[in-house]
């Protein structure tokens, strides 16, 4: 058996969506600093393709995507395939892996258990799926939800990004499920020094999904601008969702030329303006992780977050505000302005990195994976 690691991800970025599960490409880069891995990652495209390409030496990632069918169960069986014939290629060069790590359950962990039944090849689950906390789960098909739970029955080590993820897994299974973060990049620790801009600026950082509730936040805005804020917001993220709603409140709002609205950008970019701001909103309806809150508190920010799991487990008047209303969201931009000399970005920062580093994560994952050995 070969000394590698098959990751098994059922989200990561691709030339389509390069920011599709980039949080697990980023346990993915941490793992490789200690451990050989090879990402083994198959989505439905435009047409079959399969790329394989080495990242750094411990490691490979292969990509494959394939013309889906738009019958689901036809789709299904063309997982399969395509997966099995990742599988063959790499083993062919590298033999069979010590074991799978399934990254999100659905899909690629029923492949992972069909791997272990016919070869022996144990496997681990790290889940980051907001479909699964349990005020979710009902959305599951009863056959769905079946599969789900016996490919966390037979998983070796369960694995989940958050204490309110983690306890919802629980339910669905008896072997015992860990927390391990997401990790916060290395690279929003290392911007303290950025100069802030001029005026007072919240950003808010999403796919602008419904559940993210951003037209409530340039309603919130709006009315704090009439009531006497001074400060901008900067709203930024992929195409869809609802980003065109956006466009036309700000344009129509008479806080216009205090919001701009901007395309999505790479995590370097991200981590600097981020740190040109001074604060960092979200009020979404529920969240696994929010890891856009995390990276915020990294660079020394504080947040005003909608008062749910998980933030409500860790924003104390240290780190920010919780919300529960548009009013409640309204009344804290202007407080966290007029206060905002009370917070203390190097603490900030630090209690960030004590728990989300990518050397901590890195350490978590080696002590799962030592004990598999």
């Amino acid at each position: 058996m070969s000394d590698y690691i098959l990751f098994l991800p059922s989200w990561y970025p691709s030339k389509n969506l390069p920011l599709d599960g980039n949080f697990i490409q980023r346990h993915a880069e941490v793992i490789a600093k200690n451990q050989h891995i090879i990402v083994l990652y198959v989505m439905a495209a435009d047409k079959d393709e399969m790329h394989m390409q080495q990242v750094s030496p411990n490691y490979t990632e292969v990509l494959i995507t394939f013309e889906k069918s738009k019958f689901p169960l036809v789709k299904y069986v063309q997982y399969y395939k395509h997966y099995l014939n990742g599988f063959n290629k790499i083993v062919e060069q590298h033999g069979n892996p010590r074991f799978c790590h399934v990254h999100v359950i659905w899909f690629s962990g029923l492949f992972a258990w069909w791997l272990q039944y016919k070869k022996n090849i144990p496997y681990i689950v790290s889940e980051h799926w907001s479909v699964l906390l349990s005020e979710n789960i009902k959305k599951l098909s009863s056959l769905k939800l079946f599969a789900i739970r016996k490919v966390l029955n037979n998983a070796q080590a369960v694995t989940a990004v958050s204490n309110h993820l983690s306890e919802s897994i629980q339910l669905l299974t008896h072997t015992p499920v860990s927390v391990v973060s997401n990790v916060v990049d290395d690279i929003f620790f290392n911007q303290k020094a950025q100069q802030k801009f001029e005026k007072f600026t919240f950003i808010c950082v999403s796919n602008f999904a419904k559940l993210k509730r951003i037209p409530q936040i340039i309603q919130s805005f709006e009315n704090a601008v009439k009531s006497g804020l001074d400060a901008n917001l900067i709203l930024i993220g992929e195409e869809g969702g609802d980003k065109h709603i956006c466009r036309d409140l700000a344009q129509h709002s008479i806080a216009s030329h205090r919001i701009s609205i901007l395309p999505e950008i790479n995590k370097n970019e991200m981590a600097s303006l981020m740190s040109k701001c001074h604060a960092l909103i979200s009020f979404s309806e529920y969240e696994t992780q929010g890891i856009t809150v995390l990276e915020s508190l990294a660079v020394g920010n504080p947040v005003i977050t909608s008062d749910i799991l998980p933030f409500n487990t860790y924003i104390d008047s240290s780190k920010g505000m919780l919300v529960h209303t548009t009013e409640e969201l309204t009344v804290a931009m202007k407080s966290l302005c007029e206060n905002y000399t009370q917070f203390q970005p190097e603490m900030i920062s630090k209690w960030v990195s004590e728990r989300y580093s990518s050397e901590h994560i890195g350490n978590q994952f080696l002590t799962i994976y030592q004990q598999l050995d």
